[in-house]
């Protein structure tokens, strides 16, 4: 039983290119090959788990997805219940759309996107209605500028306009009831970074450039704080060779200017990141030579101080962190070269973990979703 998984890591070694990935390498995608070494002999996970921090406990949603799938995005919506959109299941990238009961007990599938979508964004605008917007571009003939709407109200998925560029492993700001603001990213076909700022109207459909970034990069963490947008960390991969840098720059809203800030005191492809005020905590990604990052950098978005914490993690890549009774968590991770399956709790003043709660599976690349009262949702994932 054991010689198929042996035979199918032999093949993903010899076609891979782990050791020494090539310049053109998209970041997810190294992402992606280093997962499937890792737990190449675990099925994916069709189950959307409910955790409970303060009963310390867990539920799986009896139901199970129709396909299991990682890098889905989704948010809680304005009745309590989740929506989920996209991801890479099945051998392909998805166009499924779930929504799951504010009950969080059930879930039904929806119409379906009409482009397949893996890192994208969701932008929910204020009457409770959900904006898609870009992801990572596998055939030439599915035009990802297309901008689509999730209807709150009638589940329905409407074309709501289109983008400049096709974007994936960008962010998007709702500013004002009319505009969402798209910064940073990659094309999605080509994969080059694209430093143009783009202002995409709801009324009409049309978007605009506004500005440029100093720095085009994509993933990092990017932030709203009052009038002004921060871009910390980050790749680029426009000269053949992904870079990892340690840039930080602000852009006014409205100016559009973008100065440089104080850089981050190390390199860092930022995945996860937490704003308490004006400080924003980041933990996961990779430094540069693909090494997992298993520190928190803390960076003030005011003064520019930053600073770095012991290594620490358990586990490195966590799948989302988040805050509970003024206490820190983190959800799965990979440990040395296996899934970890737990959560763990973080002390800020020894700058250790401990493990908070054992989960029944091992995952990484889940979407997680904070329900309130210490409740996350936890949907799909490897």
């Amino acid at each position: 039983m054991q010689n198929w998984r042996f035979i199918v890591l032999i093949f993903i070694l010899a076609n891979c290119n782990i050791i020494n990935p090539s310049d053109d390498e998209d970041p997810f995608d190294l992402l992606f090959q280093l997962s499937i070494i890792e737990i190449y002999s675990r099925p994916d996970s069709r189950e959307i788990q409910i955790v409970d921090i303060a009963s310390r406990s867990y539920y799986p949603i009896s139901k199970r997805l129709d396909v299991a799938l990682r890098g889905m995005k989704s948010l809680k919506l304005k009745d309590g219940s989740i929506l989920s959109v996209g991801g890479l299941g099945g051998g392909s990238i998805q166009k499924s759309v779930l929504r799951i009961n504010s009950d969080w007990n059930d879930f039904a599938y929806l119409n379906n996107t009409s482009a397949p979508r893996v890192n994208h964004t969701l932008t929910e605008i204020e009457n409770g209605d959900v904006v898609i917007i870009g992801g990572t571009k596998r055939e030439d003939e599915v035009d990802m500028k297309i901008v689509e709407k999730f209807i709150f109200a009638t589940n329905e998925i409407r074309s709501i306009g289109s983008l400049l560029f096709e974007r994936s492993l960008h962010q998007s700001f709702l500013l004002d009831e009319k505009n969402i603001l798209i910064i940073g990213g990659i094309d999605s076909k080509s994969r080059k970074p694209i430093a143009e700022i783009e202002l995409f109207n709801l009324d009409s459909g049309a978007s605009s450039v506004v500005g440029n970034m100093l720095f085009p990069r994509s993933l990092g963490n990017a932030v709203r704080l009052n009038d002004q947008i921060f871009l910390l960390g980050g790749s680029n991969d426009d000269a053949g060779e992904i870079e990892i840098f340690n840039k930080v720059e602000q852009i006014s809203i409205g100016t559009w200017v973008s100065v440089e800030l104080a850089s981050l005191p190390l390199n860092l492809d930022t995945l996860n990141g937490q704003l308490n005020g004006s400080k924003l905590e980041m933990i996961g990604g990779f430094t540069n030579g693909n090494v997992r990052n298993n520190r928190i950098i803390r960076y003030d978005l005011i003064t520019g101080e930053s600073s770095v914490s012991n290594p620490f993690l358990a586990y490195t890549n966590p799948s989302c962190i988040f805050q509970f009774d003024n206490r820190n968590f983190y959800i799965f991770g990979v440990n040395g070269n296996r899934l970890s399956n737990t959560i763990q709790e973080y002390n800020t003043e020894s700058e250790s973990d401990v493990e908070f709660l054992a989960l029944r599976e091992g995952r990484q690349f889940s979407s997680c979703v904070s329900l309130g009262n210490g409740k996350i949702a936890i949907i799909g994932g490897w």
